[in-house]
């Protein structure tokens, strides 16, 4: 018995050893951040940067735009980082940093390139965009980081699974058992002692919208009476845009005065017009003013006989949220609103094919007759 108790104790004191090397990781920070640089056609707003969160605007319009941070990482440990790499949460967007140690009880500035590489097919507009520094202590000795990540967490695991057998085992009385056990036990001090484990530093982009890959098309604010009609020819006196921000540009020519968040866009095939869409844009702004709406880019087609309606409907549901929306079955027609003063305002039919959207007192229409136009509401 005296030998079991010699074994037990020696576990124990192996794996009390492996734990008490485990230091916790909280003398890491992010100090500071600042724009070192940027692509010509990004859109960046002046930065504003609060724990850690930057809540200015940024918007990625084209393939290759850029921004790259200053970001200046505080470190009050005895002992030097190593910082490896970053990386961020969505797939469209890569970082990059160069690797850097980062020294003990001092701070360093690394600089840290987002990209736009991997195209999006639509439009995206991000509450939760994340940028990640990943370091990992320059000694031996493994860092938690709360909460445990990688493999370190099942090694934990299996060595409490380890010990409960060796109890067992050793209780017994089974020698040759317990001397195994205790081989395998001095086996894993190394693998818990010296594993490194990734400690991560932060960021979190509150406001980061990536433009999709425009299809082909075009785009229009055609003011009533000129109208374009699915199944003819693009009439010659309307202006036609090739990018979605001239048209809503455009509105500022007209009697709105101002930039406005939704264009008609339509399909050409030997100029025969060939389908006719409204897109809109619900902002990051709107969505947090109004609730239920939710941020995004999107589109309803319009036809003559509303073929499309289920698609529409799917589509303002998702924009507006159901709590600003009444569905009628009956009638196949869904109508969404921001009340009570009908600030921004949608539509569709399944019954008469038609597809309307009102913001202020400015809006477009594609009509059951196939024809679509924009104009002021009186």
């Amino acid at each position: 018995m005296k030998r079991i108790g010699v074994y037990l104790l020696l576990f124990i004191s192996i794996f009390v050893f492996g734990i008490f090397q485990v230091k916790a990781a909280d003398d890491l920070s992010i100090k500071e951040v600042s724009v070192s640089d940027k692509s010509a056609t990004i859109t960046l707003d002046d930065l504003v940067v609060e724990n850690n969160v930057i809540k200015s605007k940024i918007r990625f319009n084209q393939q290759d735009d850029f921004v790259s941070y200053k970001i200046v990482i505080k470190n009050d440990d005895t002992s030097a980082y190593e910082l490896l790499g970053a990386k961020t949460n969505n797939e469209n967007v890569v970082a990059e940093v160069d690797k850097t140690t980062v020294n003990s009880q001092s701070e360093t500035a690394v600089i840290v390139k987002l990209t736009y590489k991997n195209p999006s097919d639509a439009e995206l507009i991000l509450d939760d965009f994340e940028l990640e520094l990943n370091l990992v202590r320059s000694d031996d000795r493994e860092i938690i980081v709360n909460p445990p990540t990688n493999g370190n967490s099942l090694l934990l695991y299996l060595t409490i699974i380890l010990m409960i057998v060796a109890a067992v085992v050793l209780l017994t009385n089974h020698k040759k058992a317990s001397t195994m056990i205790l081989i395998l036990a001095l086996m894993l001090v190394p693998a818990i002692v010296y594993s490194k484990e990734e400690v991560t530093l932060k960021l979190l982009f509150e406001d980061v919208e990536i433009a999709g890959v425009e299809e082909e098309g075009i785009y229009t604010t055609n003011f009533y009476p000129d109208e374009v009609t699915i199944g003819e020819a693009m009439p010659s006196g309307i202006t036609i845009f090739t990018k979605p921000s001239e048209a809503m540009a455009s509105w500022e020519q007209t009697t709105a005065g101002s930039s406005r968040p939704f264009y008609l866009r339509h399909f050409l095939e030997n100029n025969i017009v060939t389908e006719s869409y409204i897109e809109f844009i619900i902002s990051k702004e709107m969505e947090n003013t109004y609730p239920g709406m939710k941020a995004g880019k999107y589109k309803m087609r319009g036809d003559e006989v509303g073929a499309y309606y289920e698609d529409n409907k799917a589509v303002l549901l998702q924009a507006f949220g159901e709590q600003n929306c009444e569905v009628s079955t009956d009638q196949k027609y869904t109508e969404c609103e921001i009340k009570p003063d009908r600030k921004i305002y949608a539509a569709t039919s399944g019954e008469y094919g038609m597809v309307h959207f009102q913001n202020d007192n400015y809006d477009c229409f594609i009509y059951d007759d196939n024809t679509s136009s924009c104009g002021e509401v009186y």
